[in-house]
């Protein structure tokens, strides 16, 4: 049986991770977060097993949440979870040390086949992710232009496409509002773009946002 934290700033949504996982009669569900902020202190508070992390929440963003809680337990299984199948976005969550990416289109079996191979701490991906991923290994497709960015520039850019302000962006991510601006030049400038309007539309091209 594995002992999990739910962390997704939609209620409903925390409800329906609960109940998957209740119902299979493996699992338990010990917390739910609702911020990356909050995140932290709950893992202190019940040490789980595994940490579902949804990527786009309000706190430190999903590459520096990942970090903070594989530097305060290093083995925590973490379970990465999104409505987006960019590999750009797959590959730094890798990267970063979760397990499993699953997409939230997938079935109710994906996200319990991802924890049982976490739980073996063997990594997991939903099969759209997965099959996008072999893709691109056998270059059926280009690279994603999102690759250019750094960890940092890359976070700064969900923000943006999300619609935060740079008042948003310095405030949550502990940053001055001229480092921000500065992050913002430089992504505009990686990816070739002169707009903010210019780079949500690239997210939606690069399948970061939905319509």
């Amino acid at each position: 049986m594995a002992n999990i934290v739910i962390a997704d700033d939609h209620a409903v949504v925390r409800t329906g991770y609960r109940r998957i996982f209740e119902q299979s009669g493996q699992h338990n569900v010990v917390a739910e977060a609702g911020s990356g902020h909050e995140v932290i202190a709950l893992l202190k508070e019940t040490s789980p097993d595994v940490l579902l992390l949804d990527v786009m929440m309000d706190g430190p963003g999903i590459i520096n949440t990942i970090t903070r809680v594989l530097k305060q337990d290093s083995r925590m299984r973490i379970i990465v979870v999104s409505m987006h199948d960019n590999l750009s976005l797959v590959e730094r969550c890798l990267k970063a040390g979760a397990l499993a990416y699953i997409t939230k289109l997938s079935q109710s079996s994906s996200l319990l086949n991802g924890l049982n191979e976490v739980m073996k701490r063997r990594r997991y991906l939903s099969h759209d992710v997965a099959e996008k991923l072999a893709m691109k290994q056998l270059d059926l497709k280009g690279h994603s232009s999102l690759t250019s960015l750094s960890t940092r520039e890359f976070d700064v850019f969900l923000r943006l496409v999300r619609g935060g302000s740079i008042s948003d962006i310095s405030n949550n991510m502990n940053i001055s509002k001229k480092t921000a601006s500065n992050y913002l030049s430089k992504i505009k400038s990686k990816l070739g773009v002169s707009t903010t309007a210019e780079l949500v539309h690239l997210a939606f091209q690069e399948n970061i946002l939905e319509f």
